[in-house]
């Protein structure tokens, strides 16, 4: 059983007057930030009506009637059909409603002009077309700052301000990394021992597929297949793929084999120099150069 409700079907409210009123009756009224009664200002969400008996001087703090349903009375502030929505002008006053104004009420009487009192159904409709007449922005929060604002910038935290400004974000800006004594041609790379990216010159030990040991002067850097990786190594001849030295004498000069076009080794005779040219050698013979044939031949 019910011994109360907390629903009151009353049209109007009393509230306390937040300024001082002047001629408020038949005016639009709103709530200030404090919750007192104001004037409501051009295209307010108005929240009622000042009743037609509103004293015309109300000292701010003083009991003012306000009604917030049904059908009221509203001066107008210009030419208003019946059946128009209507809104708040800067005068408080009713007006056709356009875009981006909330819409009070619907008018229940024509006004050929401004000044006339109407009929209204308050119906509270929310804004024209479904605008706002301050839209929301980055720029109107009271804890942002921006200015100059260019292509990419980010919206970051200033310590030093106390707001949240926009600036164009580089590599120092992110909390995971640590920029010191930056130079030229340096590389970012993870340093585990910092949890952190710094920069650094790169060299090739810093290579995850490199593996130097044990440098020396004149050392070349080779593909080494049983571990996958570049290694540091002292080259020599076997070492080309163009080389084939096997059973290696002393002495042996390494030479084009056109067979197998490769380098070979081999103990060099007379007869493989380009510019000598023996046939039948016998005892005791000598090696004389021919000109005509621009050769040393054995005669």
């Amino acid at each position: 059983m019910f011994i109360s409700t907390g629903i009151n079907d009353t049209p109007t409210i009393v509230g306390k007057a937040g300024i001082p009123l002047v001629n408020a009756a038949l005016h639009a009224a709103k709530f200030n930030a404090q919750g007192e009664i104001v004037p409501a200002a051009a295209g307010d969400n108005a929240v009622g009506l000042f009743i037609a008996s509103t004293p015309d001087n109300v000292a701010a703090g003083e009991d003012v009637t306000i009604q917030i349903k049904d059908v009221g009375l509203w001066v107008t502030g210009a030419a208003v059909l019946a059946g128009a929505e209507v809104a708040v002008n800067a005068a408080g006053q009713a007006i056709t409603a356009v875009a981006n104004a909330f819409i009070v009420g619907i008018a229940l009487e024509t006004a050929t002009a401004a000044g006339q009192v109407i009929k209204v159904q308050i119906v509270k409709a929310g804004y024209k077309n479904g605008g706002a007449v301050a839209p929301l922005t980055l720029a109107g929060l009271t804890d942002v700052a921006i200015a100059n604002v260019a292509d990419g910038d980010v919206i970051a935290y200033d310590l030093a301000t106390q707001k949240y400004i926009n600036k164009a974000l580089g590599l120092a800006d992110l909390a995971d990394v640590s920029l010191a004594n930056i130079a030229d041609g340096d590389a970012i790379v993870y340093d585990l021992a910092t949890t952190s990216y710094i920069n650094k010159a790169l060299s090739l030990d810093d290579l995850a597929d490199v593996d130097i040991a044990n440098l020396a002067d004149g050392d070349a850097i080779v593909y080494d297949l049983a571990t996958t990786s570049y290694v540091n190594k002292a080259l020599e001849f076997a070492d080309l793929a163009d080389v084939n030295v096997a059973n290696l004498a002393d002495g042996d000069a390494i030479v084009y084999d056109l067979a197998t076009t490769s380098y070979v080794n081999k103990a060099l005779e007379l007869g493989d120099l380009a510019d000598v040219a023996i046939a039948g050698p016998a005892d005791n013979e000598t090696l004389t150069y021919v000109a005509a044939d621009l050769k040393w031949k054995n005669v």
